[in-house]
């Protein structure tokens, strides 16, 4: 979110307004990468007393407004101590977030005033009503493919469901998550093993690739038929559909619409690309559990 040059009707601590003189608001930000989430740890920081004193007193919150173009997430985040932590899970970001950090105004305060002012100002009050504006801080950024493992994003557009029929494995990709179904008994040791750090490959190995790959078959399948209403329809209606599209492009020169013209590779070799190799990350994992058990 980018934040335009605007004109306040209250003067607002900004780097682009000298609405105050010699006084500062800034943000730092640090993300932990979880095993189904991110942790953004928060670090506010201003040279107003004025506004620390409104924060402290539950006048005024501090806020992180988050954005992803990519899955369309937006969220504003508020906090009244001068560190948090707020978690979002990982499925939810995709590419570029982008972070933009004010204070708000948490009540009316009818007298604004701070001896930070410009002196244009001289001993002028404002009224304040919630909600509104008082400082900008940063725009911070980062790339949620760059700092979480490969492995997990290409799985977060797919959901893992308990089947209400016998078939050991099935797939559908009607909703905006491509839907694997799995017995009972194969959803139950699924959602067990899951837990387990080091078998994340082999799982995906199992589970996630060949579901991957069989997608990509219909969808090469619609390439060489032309199907332009279909991938209309999939392009506005599946978030799945928008990351492959991206994805594809992006790290492989691969034209979603034209696999077959893109690449001479199957759909089961781009699976495997696209979800981190995780068939020798699998293998590796098993060679050395049982090499420890000989």
């Amino acid at each position: 979110m980018k934040i335009k040059e605007r004109h306040y009707p209250h003067p607002v601590l900004w780097k682009n307004s000298d609405d105050y003189q010699e006084c500062y608001f800034k943000t730092d930000v640090s993300i932990d990468v979880e095993q189904d989430h991110y942790v953004l740890n928060a670090d506010f920081t201003t040279s107003s007393g004025n506004l620390r004193e409104l924060v402290i007193s539950l006048k005024a919150n501090y806020a992180i407004h988050l954005e992803c173009s990519n899955t369309r997430y937006r969220e504003i985040f508020r906090f009244n101590k001068t560190r948090e932590s707020f978690t979002i899970p990982s499925n939810m970001l995709d590419g570029k977030v982008e972070m933009t950090t004010f204070i708000l105004a948490n009540d009316y305060i009818s007298d604004y005033k701070d001896k930070h002012f410009h002196q244009d100002f001289g001993d002028l009050s404002f009224e304040i009503w919630k909600g509104d504006v008082l400082a900008v801080g940063d725009e911070l950024s980062f790339d949620a493919d760059l700092i979480h493992d490969p492995l997990r994003r290409i799985p977060s557009i797919f959901s893992i469901q308990k089947s209400t029929n016998k078939e050991p494995l099935d797939i559908s990709s009607m909703s905006n998550k491509i839907v694997i179904n799995l017995s009972e008994q194969n959803f139950n040791m699924y959602n067990s093993l899951r837990q387990a750090e080091n078998l994340q490959p082999v799982l995906a190995s199992l589970v996630i690739v060949p579901a991957l790959a069989s997608v990509l078959e219909d969808i090469k399948l619609k390439g060489e038929m032309n199907d332009e209403e279909e991938f209309d329809q999939m392009e506005e209606e599946s978030r799945w559909f928008r990351v492959l599209k991206r994805k594809l492009k992006d790290n492989f020169n691969i034209d979603i619409k034209n696999i077959s013209g893109s690449t001479s590779d199957s759909s089961l070799v781009i699976a495997q690309k696209l979800v981190g190799d995780p068939v020798s990350s699998a293998l590796q994992s098993l060679y050395e559990f049982e090499a420890e058990n000989d």
